[in-house]
């Protein structure tokens, strides 16, 4: 008796790619088909995603690459290169701010400002951080980074919210090879942001 495969679609989303899964009804083996791309955003005027609710991080917030910049825009603020705590906290104006890492815990002075990180005051505003080229969330940018950059243009991984963006580093809405290639020259330190 030869396999009999049950195929189970699952379609792409904005930032996921779709594919079909193969399981033998007989055996249970399976296998991975028919993959899509990512269909990308469909921003309204506002720069919302009518697909998914997405909120666009405006594309002002990739132009200035000669400092640590920090842009606060749409709920977000983007850090150009690595920074600390210390260092982070001396680029904002006026204000106690409190920075929390992705998963809740307090950070240091010394600690690394990643993607995903949050940063609010007592007033209740909340933005997440992008460290653009972080797509792990570690505060780094290094070889890592690349890795999953290109496992996701390749459709093997799915980077997701704030750390999509902090691999989108052309704002396309896609996440391609070149985008992981630039963030490995970055890590080894062959070319800036």
């Amino acid at each position: 008796m030869g396999h009999d495969y049950i195929k189970t679609v699952v379609a792409a989303t904005c930032t996921t790619a779709g594919y079909t899964s193969y399981t033998c009804s007989r055996c249970g083996n399976t296998y991975v088909g028919d993959r899509t791309s990512a269909t990308g955003h469909s921003f309204d005027e506002n720069g919302v995603c009518t697909v998914c609710g997405y909120t666009k991080v405006d594309s002002i917030s990739f132009v200035d690459t000669s400092t640590n910049t920090v842009n606060a825009d749409a709920g977000t603020i983007l850090i150009i290169s690595p920074v600390t705590l210390a260092e982070f906290s001396a680029e904002i104006a006026a204000g106690t701010w409190t920075v929390t890492a992705a998963d809740g815990t307090a950070v240091t002075d010394e600690d690394a400002v990643g993607t995903g990180y949050s940063v609010s005051n007592s007033t209740g505003t909340t933005y997440l951080i992008i460290l653009k080229g972080d797509v792990n969330g570690d505060g780094k940018v290094n070889a890592s980074d690349a890795r999953l950059t290109l496992r996701t243009a390749a459709m093997l991984e799915t980077l997701e919210s704030v750390y999509f963006s902090a691999g989108d580093l052309d704002a396309s809405e896609k996440i391609s090879a070149s985008e992981a290639r630039t963030i490995l020259r970055v890590a080894a330190k062959l070319e800036n942001f």
